[in-house]
């Protein structure tokens, strides 16, 4: 049996991380920047908590059923009896 490859490290992107960027390709100070994504998330978090969802753009739509736990994605039905089968 072959032995499995460790799971690679899912990379992490800090809002400071985001905020230089935008500071950069904006040419804004990053502490603005900070301040704008800092007052941009608090909303958006609000609004996913209360279940409602958010358009991105053309095809892009977050929504608090995106947020589900590993194991849980739509087609998965552990643990769910099947109603009628």
């Amino acid at each position: 049996m072959a032995a499995k490859k460790p799971a690679k490290a899912q990379a992490t992107v800090t809002l400071r991380n985001l905020a230089a960027e935008l500071a950069e390709s904006h040419e804004v100070q990053k502490k603005q920047a900070e301040a704008m994504l800092s007052d941009m998330v608090g909303p958006i978090a609000k609004h996913l908590k209360r279940g409602t969802r958010l358009r991105w753009g053309p095809g892009h739509l977050a929504s608090p059923a995106s947020r589900r736990p590993h194991g849980t994605q739509s087609g998965d039905r552990r643990g769910h009896q099947d109603q009628g089968q």
